[in-house]
């Protein structure tokens, strides 16, 4: 059933506050699509989207672990960073999951020694890297910044001091 009876039967069957809650989430989703398209105009990326795993090729013996592919909001990300080191420049970043790399490419602004994706889906780490290499505004180039296609349990971390 549509239209208004459908939504008061909707209400009226999961109760009023799944029915909030439900909107809420839904309302965040949006927001954050329409956040994430404008950030990719802006740095002249596709980091915005979803990817189910069962589209893409998967490496490793995790992808019943894995999640659809999307990426981290610059909120988030942002959110985040207010934990990070004051000092990053003798530091690794290192984003497990990577995605299309949109956290690899915030990384960029805090100076950070080196940078490494971890995906284990081969087509977003082709987007990750396309993205790395087409960003523009967003911190320093010549980061070394690199795209790992590998099952997050295979990855051996490097010795130095990283935040993750």
């Amino acid at each position: 059933m549509n239209g208004v009876t459908g939504i008061i039967n909707q209400l009226r069957a999961r109760g009023l506050k799944k029915s909030l809650s439900f909107i809420l989430m839904h309302l965040h989703i949006q927001a954050s699509i329409v956040i994430g398209k404008r950030w990719d105009a802006r740095h002249c990326v596709t980091t915005c989207g979803q990817i189910e795993l069962d589209q893409v090729h998967v490496v490793g013996p995790n992808m019943t672990e894995g999640h659809a592919i999307v990426s981290t909001s610059p909120i988030t990300f942002y959110y985040l960073s207010r934990y990070f080191p004051t000092s990053c420049r003798d530091m690794t970043f290192v984003d497990i999951g990577s995605r299309f790399g949109r956290a690899l490419l915030m990384a960029r602004r805090y100076g950070f020694r080196k940078i490494i994706g971890v995906d284990f889906a081969l087509e977003a780490c082709e987007l990750a890297r396309k993205n790395i290499a087409n960003c523009i505004g967003l911190g320093d180039r010549k980061i070394a910044t690199e795209v790992l296609n590998l099952d997050a349990g295979q990855f051996d971390f490097p010795s130095s001091d990283m935040v993750i």
